[in-house]
């Protein structure tokens, strides 16, 4: 059976919760405010690297970067077409491509 709560049990149950709320949407507006802060300050440093010319260098080293990892794999798309050539002048198919561990393994043994 349940226990008949007193007037004075439902006021302070009733106080309790309103605190809780009021805690509740403080917590809340706290951390709406931590969380513009954060966005301010990543548009004030996107405008700082902006305005001294900084995201322009992060830019180019990209860039940079992606030209030299072109480079790389195009030497080796160079150096696969070149085997594979050789691999379908070797074996005859001259219409087939081969896959990359049948062209190693026959390149292994041309090596031997």
């Amino acid at each position: 059976m349940s226990k008949a709560l007193t007037m004075d049990q439902l006021i302070e149950a009733e106080e309790r919760a309103r605190v809780a709320e009021g805690k509740a949407v403080e917590y809340q507006n706290k951390y709406y405010a931590e969380k513009q802060k954060c966005q301010n300050t990543h548009e004030r440093a996107l405008r700082y690297l902006k305005e001294h010319g900084l995201l322009d260098i992060k830019f180019r080293r990209a860039e940079a970067e992606v030209r030299r990892l072109q480079a790389v794999f195009d030497m080796q798309q160079t150096r696969m077409d070149d085997a594979t050539v050789m691999w379908q002048a070797d074996t005859g198919k001259h219409d087939t491509l081969p896959d990359l561990g049948v062209l190693l393994d026959w390149l292994m043994g041309e090596i031997k």
